[in-house]
C-alpha cells in the first residue's frame, strides 16, 4: 500500500463524537499518530457511528467523500476503519472492497476492548460481542435502550432484506479460530474419467510394473554370476597349493 498522510477527524455534534482514521493503522505513520494522541492501548480501534439522514453522517460524507446514506440499513451502523494488527481483522463484514472497513449492525456506539479470537458462528452472537466491547452510551440513552443480556437482539446483518451492498465472506473465514473439523470440511468430488482415459491409465500402470520387474530380475542374475566365479577361483587356488606340497 502506498503511504499517504494520516488524517484524524473529530466532529462533535451535541453529545456525539466522531473520531476517524482514514486508512488502516498498519504503517508507521499511523502508529506514531496514535501514540501522540495518548490512545489507551495499541489494540484500540478508532471508529465513527451515525444514523441514516443524520447531521453527523452527512458531515462525515463531505469530509471523507464517503456516501454512507447509500447503505440501506434500518438501524444505526458502525463503520470501523482501523486495526493495528494487519493480519487479524476481527468480526464484522467488509464494506465494499476495503477489508479494513467493517460494517456492524449494532445500534450503539462502542469501543474495541481487545482483539477477539471468535469463530464464524460466534460472530453473530450479540451477547459475545457485548462482552468484547465496552459501551460509550450516555445515561439518557441507557434509559431508552436496556443493556441486559436477556433483552439483546441478535445481529441481523445477514437476514436484513434491505441490505444492498457487496459482502465478501472470504476474509471472515480466515479468522484465527483454528482449522475446521473433518466433518465440516468440504472436499471437492474427484472428476470421473472417460472409458478411453481409464484404459490408458491402466495400460500405463501395467507397463510401469513390467519395467520394474525386469530391472529386478537383471540385478539378481548379475549378483549370482559374480558369486559363482569367485567360488571357482578359490577352488582352483586350493588345488594348486596342494599339488605344490606334494
Amino acid at each position: 500500500m502506498t503511504s499517504t498522510k494520516v488524517k484524524l477527524l473529530e466532529i462533535s455534534n451535541k453529545d456525539e463524537l466522531l473520531t476517524l482514521l482514514t486508512q488502516p493503522a498498519s504503517n508507521k505513520e499511523m502508529i506514531k499518530e496514535l501514540t501522540d494522541r495518548d490512545i489507551p492501548s495499541a489494540s484500540t480501534y478508532i471508529f465513527f457511528t451515525g444514523k441514516k439522514n443524520n447531521d453527523l453522517m452527512t458531515r462525515a460524507e463531505k469530509k471523507l467523500n464517503l456516501f454512507l446514506s447509500k447503505v440501506a440499513l434500518k438501524e444505526e451502523i458502525i463503520l470501523i476503519k482501523v486495526r493495528l494488527n494487519n493480519d487479524q481483522f476481527g468480526p464484522g463484514r467488509p464494506f465494499g472492497t476495503d477489508k479494513h472497513f467493517r460494517v456492524y449492525n449494532i445500534p450503539k456506539l462502542i469501543k474495541w476492548k481487545q482483539a477477539p479470537k471468535l469463530c464464524l458462528g460466534e460472530i453473530t452472537n450479540w451477547a459475545l460481542l457485548r462482552l468484547m466491547f465496552e459501551s460509550d452510551i450516555l445515561q439518557n440513552d441507557l434509559k431508552q435502550v436496556p443493556c441486559s443480556p436477556d433483552t439483546l437482539c441478535p445481529c441481523t446483518i445477514d437476514s436484513d432484506p434491505d441490505l444492498h451492498m457487496s459482502i465478501d465472506t472470504t476474509d471472515s473465514l480466515t479468522l484465527p479460530c483454528g482449522p475446521l473439523p473433518r466433518s465440516e470440511r468440504k472436499i471437492p468430488p474427484t472428476p470421473k474419467l472417460s472409458l478411453k482415459k481409464q484404459k490408458k491409465s491402466k495400460k500405463g500402470k501395467q507397463s510401469k510394473k513390467g519395467k520394474k520387474n525386469k530391472k529386478g530380475t537383471k540385478g539378481k542374475k548379475g549378483k549370482k554370476g559374480k558369486g559363482k566365479s569367485k567360488g571357482k577361483g578359490s577352488k582352483k587356488g586350493k588345488k594348486g597349493k596342494s599339488n605344490k606340497k606334494k
